[in-house]
């Protein structure tokens, strides 16, 4: 897979609405995202896309998983958009799509994310997926369960 054109955090001095503490990592982790090519037939929800984040850089975006999510398509969307502004190519090469299939496979529902699916930056992502996949089945177990009393 090809990496993406990142800029430096310099490049993209006083990035609107991004918090500092956000920038750099966020750089440093799409970086190190590749991408195979063209496709827009695969998906990437927001929930894979922060796992892969926190997991890569040590940087927990707080809050609960979708929380987790809606944070950084913000981070993703606000970085783009600067990069734009400034005439740089989009470090996040996928377009955004409200519902995404990715997380059916494991157990999920349609969740926010984008058009196109990168190879994740950290190979433990695979692993927190699966985790997740473990933890969406214990809540349906737990709420069949419910509704059955």
């Amino acid at each position: 897979g090809r990496r993406c054109l990142v800029p430096t955090a310099g490049e993209l001095e006083g990035v609107g609405g991004i918090v500092a503490e956000f920038l750099n990592p966020l750089l440093q982790w799409l970086s190190q995202l590749r991408w195979v090519k063209e496709d827009t037939s695969s998906e990437v929800s927001a929930v894979e896309l922060a796992i892969d984040f926190e997991w890569t850089t040590g940087k927990l975006l707080g809050g609960l998983l979708e929380d987790r999510a809606r944070k950084i398509k913000a981070l993703i969307r606000k970085l783009n958009a600067a990069c734009r502004a400034r005439k740089k190519p989009r470090p996040f090469p996928a377009d955004e799509q409200k519902r995404v299939k990715s997380l059916i496979a494991i157990g999920g529902k349609m969740a926010m994310g984008f058009v196109r699916r990168p190879i994740f930056a950290t190979h433990s992502t695979h692993d927190k997926l699966m985790e997740l996949k473990a933890a969406y089945k214990r809540d349906r177990i737990t709420r069949l369960r419910k509704t059955l009393k």
